[in-house]
């Protein structure tokens, strides 16, 4: 959980303390999972998967993560969609002709604790989008 909140949404890396205020190795997250579920924190973060699918080369493997808020819904994903579609950044210089969007059950989740949705994204080529 703590790499998934200071790599996705940013969270600060710092080093564990034990009951005695010692430094360990081990890095966490501030605040932490529980910390920002009791502030009600809210926070969506769309990235390409780090470790996709085996897939064709013009479809792409995104993950829609998303902390507190009752989990990833429909709104988020059509946004996601949205966001695939026009802007750069999500890759909106290419077409995208597809998209199909699922959310494991907690029991085949990776990240059970963080709620996270897979987009996989059919693009056609650069020349499609003229």
């Amino acid at each position: 959980n703590d790499f998934i909140l200071h790599s996705k949404f940013g969270f600060e890396k710092c080093r564990s303390k034990d009951d005695d205020g010692e430094e360990h190795a081990k890095l966490v997250s501030r605040p932490s999972l529980q910390e920002a579920k009791e502030l009600q924190r809210v926070e969506i973060r769309l990235l390409k998967n780090e470790y996709p699918y085996y897939i064709k080369p013009n479809v792409e493997h995104w993950c829609l993560w998303k902390l507190g808020g009752g989990g990833v819904m429909g709104d988020d994903i059509q946004e996601a969609v949205e966001n695939l579609e026009t802007k750069t950044e999500f890759g909106a210089d290419r077409e995208l002709k597809d998209v199909l969007h699922w959310v494991n059950p907690k029991h085949l989740q990776s990240v059970p604790d963080i709620d996270h949705a897979h987009l996989l994204c059919l693009r056609g080529d650069a020349e499609d989008k003229q």
